[in-house]
């Protein structure tokens, strides 16, 4: 399911949270299963669907991760179980980057706040792949645009999973 679509929405990685929200309302009045509590079983199963999928798509659009993750995934350029190689220099820097956060782990010296600070040149280096897209009201997407989304997602996924490994100890 295209969750933009669902939500009368352009596919764009900059999605206005306030037309979400009002959207979100008005589907979730139009489809709520409370609508249906009189009709037959197939109805009321169809109502927890469409209750479901408004739910689903909500939480994505809400999210830029979700939203760049779900239009990979309705261009199909990206599958539930793909695995992207990242570039050795990427790796490197990010040997680099656990090494720091264990450093301060061992020391006692790592915080939320310290782990933020060493991961963020990473993000910004990482956005500056996608910095073109983030502000069009609507996306063109071909290959490239797709490459690019792809590779983002990718990245920071990995510095995400880096930075929860250390928080979450």
């Amino acid at each position: 399911m295209n969750y933009f679509e669902l939500y009368d929405l352009p596919i764009s990685i900059k999605v206005d949270r306030s037309i979400v929200l009002k959207k979100y309302y008005a589907l979730s009045k139009q489809f709520h299963p409370d609508t249906v509590a009189q009709s037959d079983d197939k109805a009321k199963a169809q109502a927890l669907l469409n209750s479901s999928d408004i739910n689903k798509a909500k939480r994505v659009l809400d999210q830029p991760l979700l939203r760049i993750e779900h239009i990979l995934q309705i261009h199909h350029a990206l599958s539930s179980d793909e695995k992207q190689t990242l570039s050795p220099f990427f790796l490197a820097e990010m040997m680099e980057l656990n090494e720091d956060l264990a450093q301060h782990a061992s020391d006692g010296t790592l915080t939320e706040d310290k782990a933020k600070l060493c991961i963020e040149p990473f993000i910004v280096e990482a956005e500056r792949t996608i910095a073109e897209y983030k502000d069009k009201d609507e996306l063109v997407v071909d290959t490239d645009v797709l490459e690019n989304l792809k590779n983002y997602y990718f990245k920071r996924k990995y510095i995400d999973r880096v930075v929860e490994q250390f928080l979450n100890q």
